[in-house]
């Protein structure tokens, strides 16, 4: 008895980090656990982001993809892009198995920025977007679209 009274007092409960949204952290799990997307527009700073709300590991292959692209006919191309995809291994477990951690990152596809009475940037197609979820001041679900 007195071992489970001890254990009690040592044990501290899990404590969210109160600079990040417990709201939002779930459904950026929920995206990195069940690869799906979902259509979201955040504030950060002021500044307007919306896109597609993806898991991590689709975020790592999109951005690898992206950057190849970027390198054009080099032999360099498939390695870089390995490089890169690698990232989002640790993405990788099994389906009924957690990560054991709360996401410090959200991952966007198709981001584009707005700014009233503008186009959004990029005007041509959204991109690949990380940000910090400590550094969204707030978001509702549906990603915007230019008039």
């Amino acid at each position: 008895m007195a071992d489970t009274i001890e254990q009690k007092q040592t044990e501290q409960p899990h404590q969210p980090d109160r600079h990040m949204d417990w709201f939002l952290q779930q459904l950026v799990q929920f995206a990195n656990d069940q690869a799906m997307s979902l259509g979201i527009t955040l504030n950060v700073g002021g500044v307007i982001v919306s896109g597609t709300l993806i898991g991590g590991k689709r975020y790592f292959e999109g951005f690898a993809n992206d950057f190849g692209e970027g390198l054009g006919k080099s032999e360099l191309v498939d390695m870089v892009k390995q490089h890169f995809q690698q990232h989002g291994k640790i993405y990788d477990r099994p389906a009924d198995e957690t990560s054991g951690f709360d996401p410090s990152f959200i991952h966007l596809e198709g981001a584009k920025f707005f700014s009233p009475g503008d186009q959004p940037i990029p005007s041509n197609r959204g991109m690949f977007w990380r940000g910090k979820i400590s550094s969204i001041d707030g978001f509702i679900l549906g990603s915007l679209a230019a008039q």
